[in-house]
């Protein structure tokens, strides 16, 4: 493959080729394209695998409105995932962004759920007291750097390993637990106010 100049720091996908299937036939300069933030790139992009990501969301969550959700998040945030693309196949790898995603989803319902099903109603705790405590986390959470705050999420929300969180973010697993440590830190901290 021959070098062209993308117009992005002149940086490439590493070994990106034209796809062989009639799905896959994202080039290497279309991908480039997008990983620079060309919006009809994207458009293209989205219009070739969209019916792809929401079938994954739609069978993976069971629900419309989850895969739509999806569906958005995974596009919205394809310029930037670009940067962790290997260049081999970029259906399946697609295939496996929006499979996570899912999961994910998947996973904070049922934590949810969980949670839920735990707490019941509490007769020693009105719901008004509830609604102020989640009001004070979810102020605590929002004060927390996003660094701090993804890793949270992941974790205790969402219930990822640090090693899925670490290749979520495209960290390394140690980053991921300090980060953890922080952030349980820093929210004891500001709960305690």
């Amino acid at each position: 493959a021959g070098h062209f100049e993308t117009g992005c720091n002149e940086r490439r996908l590493p070994g990106i080729s034209v796809m062989k299937r009639r799905d896959t036939i994202a080039s290497e300069a279309r991908l480039d394209a997008v990983r620079c933030g060309e919006e009809s790139a994207l458009r293209d992009i989205i219009r070739e695998f969209s019916s792809l990501v929401y079938g994954i969301a739609l069978s993976t969550t069971g629900s419309e409105a989850d895969a739509e959700d999806i569906l958005q998040e995974v596009f919205v945030g394809l310029p930037e995932a670009l940067h962790r693309f290997d260049g081999r196949n970029f259906a399946g790898w697609l295939t496996v962004v929006a499979k996570r995603r899912s999961l994910m989803v998947v996973r904070a319902q049922n934590r949810r759920d969980e949670l839920e099903f735990q707490a019941g109603p509490s007769p020693a705790e009105p719901s008004e007291d509830r609604s102020l405590a989640r009001v004070a986390i979810e102020r605590a959470l929002s004060g927390l750097p996003d660094l701090l705050r993804d890793v949270f999420l992941l974790k205790e929300v969402h219930g990822l390993s640090h090693r899925e969180i670490a290749d979520a973010l495209g960290i390394t697993e140690s980053v991921s637990q300090i980060r953890l440590y922080r952030a349980r830190r820093a929210l004891r901290k500001a709960l305690e106010r």
